[in-house]
């Protein structure tokens, strides 16, 4: 059913995104689970995403994708953003306790530029 499936691509710049404002967050935080996504680097980073992610594993890709659902879901201002908040807790979560103890201070400091960054 297309009702579920990232059909929809929607830019940073679209008037659309200029106009909601749980819009623009929402793409904010997919931004950052993409570039969360792109810092894991411990062995079981596919199978990580896939459990924590289930059906919405789109959204560690770079282009902003959504569902139908998700937009309505955004509109009526229901659980798009809490879940994608989530998401990124888990996220995170797995990089600070699973991943290398080396690479998790890079990790937290990456993250928290990340954060400084997507704001700007």
């Amino acid at each position: 059913m297309l009702w579920h499936k990232p059909i929809i691509t929607i830019k940073k710049d679209d008037s659309l995104v200029k106009k909601s404002l749980d819009l623009t967050n929402s793409i904010f935080l997919k931004s950052k689970i993409n570039k969360i996504y792109d810092l894991m680097k411990c062995d079981e980073y596919a199978m990580v995403a896939d459990n924590i992610l289930g059906d919405y594993k789109y959204l560690v890709l770079k282009e902003n994708l959504f569902s139908l659902n998700d937009l309505y879901e955004i509109y009526e201002g229901e659980d798009f953003i809490p879940r994608l908040m989530k998401y990124i807790g888990l996220l995170e979560d797995h990089i600070v306790n699973k991943c290398e103890v080396i690479i998790n201070i890079i990790v937290i400091i990456v993250l928290l530029m990340i954060n400084i960054i997507i704001t700007l």
